[in-house]
């Protein structure tokens, strides 16, 4: 079990979501991964969710490798991506994360942003207090998720 995400003004969680993402090697830790980033990944959740155990060893997991050889260009394919694309770039995720390409900013500078223009809902907190969770030279608090 994951302890709830919590976003600093350094935060990278796109990042870091990329690289949990890239460690998952069964359906039940891909959920765990999508359940961890909180309101973030809501639909990636949904997705890893409705396929099956022998769906994720023969259609995922190959596509995703090959997707993630190739810098996530579709190149799995269009059915593929339209059945797979919000596990790699879940929406809310990505919202964040184009906004802080965009502007040069840290994940967590843009999340701020975003949501005090109410630009977005999303439930997952933001804490003023330091630049860094407490836990995470990453400036993201998840404590390992353990089956």
């Amino acid at each position: 079990m994951a302890a709830k995400l919590v976003i600093t003004q350094f935060s990278e969680t796109h990042q870091y979501w990329s690289r949990e993402l890239a460690k998952v090697k069964t359906r039940q830790h891909l959920i765990e991964v999508c359940d961890a980033f909180d309101d973030f990944t809501k639909d990636a959740l949904r997705a890893a969710e409705q396929m099956g155990d022998a769906e994720f060893l023969t259609e995922f997991l190959p596509g995703f490798h090959f997707e993630k050889m190739n810098n996530g260009n579709g190149c799995a394919g269009k059915d593929w991506n339209k059945k797979y694309g919000r596990i790699l770039f879940p929406e809310k995720l990505t919202f964040v994360a184009l906004y802080c390409m965009k502007a040069n900013i840290p994940f967590g500078m843009a999340y701020k942003l975003i949501m005090d223009k109410g630009a977005m809902k999303c439930s997952v907190p933001y804490h003023e207090e330091s630049w860094k969770a407490p836990d995470d030279e990453e400036g993201v608090k998840i404590i390992t998720i353990t089956k």
